[in-house]
């Protein structure tokens, strides 16, 4: 549908258009789309490339680790909070090279946390774009404790339309990204 699926708009400007002359209107239609100028950023990751990579640097916190979240398991880097900043890295990889509205979101995960790493030290969780799909962008990661590498994988993100990804879920905004306050929120 137009307006909903800016790939598939692209798709269509792009590609041949056949117009059945039987005087619906039809043909004048046709014209308009086919004189409208295309937009640079009809397809959402037009400007992504392969290669393209970022990183997240985090210092290992308390509540980072296994036993924050797991009564009696030891207080180590969390794998979980691993493949969030590795996720992190990833999305701020490609993030500035969406056109506005549109962000990345998680989708497949394929992870190994190969080694321990405690309370205090620094994790570099690192991200490189290996493959790029009509809607979606997969990712090289690691994650590195100094030398030592302590995950790898891969990670597939989502390129989707922000307002209209949680119009179709029915995601409600909280009351600060309303603009409103604190002191104004209505108690329900």
């Amino acid at each position: 549908m137009a307006g909903q699926r800016p790939w598939r708009d692209a798709q269509l400007l792009a590609g041949d258009v056949k117009v059945n002359v039987s005087g619906t209107g039809e043909v004048a239609r046709a014209a308009s789309v086919a004189a409208r100028p295309r937009q640079e950023n009809m397809n959402p990751i037009s400007k992504i490339k392969l290669g393209m990579t970022a990183e997240k640097t985090v210092t290992v916190t308390p509540e980072m680790t296994v036993g924050h979240f797991v009564a009696h398991m030891p207080h180590v880097y969390a794998t979980p909070m691993m493949i969030l900043h590795m996720e992190m890295a990833a999305g701020a990889s490609i993030a500035s090279h969406l056109p506005e509205g549109f962000v990345s979101v998680g989708m497949d995960v394929k992870i190994r946390h190969l080694a321990a790493t405690p309370v205090g030290r620094t994790v570099r969780a690192i991200s490189r774009v290996k493959q790029i799909d009509a809607k979606s962008v997969t990712f090289e990661v690691e994650a590195w404790d100094g030398d030592r590498k302590i995950g790898d994988g891969t990670h597939r993100r989502g390129i989707v339309n922000r307002v209209e990804f949680e119009k179709r879920f029915g995601v409600k905004q909280p009351h600060h990204e309303l603009g409103l306050d604190q002191s104004e929120t209505l108690d329900c």
